[in-house]
């Protein structure tokens, strides 16, 4: 009970801040099929619900004051269910991404780094496609869903500079189950 009722009152404090802030907010709750994960924009940051919502992107983030365009650094969260709830079902899918993003003679390199706070599966790379585009995803997967997490950066300075925000996003994550 006490779950619900903390869960009730998180709720209508996301609802305010999304209700004073209007499409900017400091986080929110993305649902799925049978889970739900609150979400927090890092320090300086926002959470947009709208700009992408066509694409079924609910959080994408990007720097407070900013406006969103072609050369603005964003942060972003898509999610794909798996056939099933194993880490062997992720690989196979970031195979296949990766090999979309290889159809455009992207280079990708897959990263070492390791996360403080992460305690699941999850898999990092830096892409950079023909155009300069360059994104870092972090793929990480609860229960049968695989969530990417794209910065999408216009150089080198500013994607390596932006990575702890990513970070602080993967971080704020909280994963919550339907009951």
């Amino acid at each position: 009970m006490k779950k619900i009722n903390c869960l009730f009152v998180l709720f209508y404090m996301m609802n305010i801040v999304a209700i004073y802030s209007q499409d900017q907010m400091v986080g929110g709750i993305i649902y799925g099929n049978d889970w739900a994960f609150m979400v927090s924009a890092p320090d300086g940051w926002i959470m947009d619900s709208k700009s992408l919502s066509q694409y079924n992107i609910f959080a994408l983030f990007y720097e407070n004051g900013k406006v969103l365009g072609g050369s603005t650094p964003i942060i972003y969260i898509n999610t794909t269910v798996l056939a099933n709830n194993t880490d062997d079902e992720m690989k196979i899918f970031i195979s296949w991404d990766l090999e979309n993003h290889n159809k455009n003679n992207s280079k990708i390199i897959m990263l070492n780094n390791k996360l403080e706070g992460i305690t699941d599966t999850y898999f990092i790379y830096n892409i950079e496609n023909t155009r300069g585009q360059l994104e870092t995803i972090i793929y990480r997967r609860y229960k049968n869903t695989c969530f990417s997490i794209i910065l999408n950066a216009p150089n080198e300075s500013i994607r390596k500079q932006l990575f702890s925000k990513m970070v602080d996003i993967i971080n704020s994550m909280k994963f919550m189950d339907k009951n």
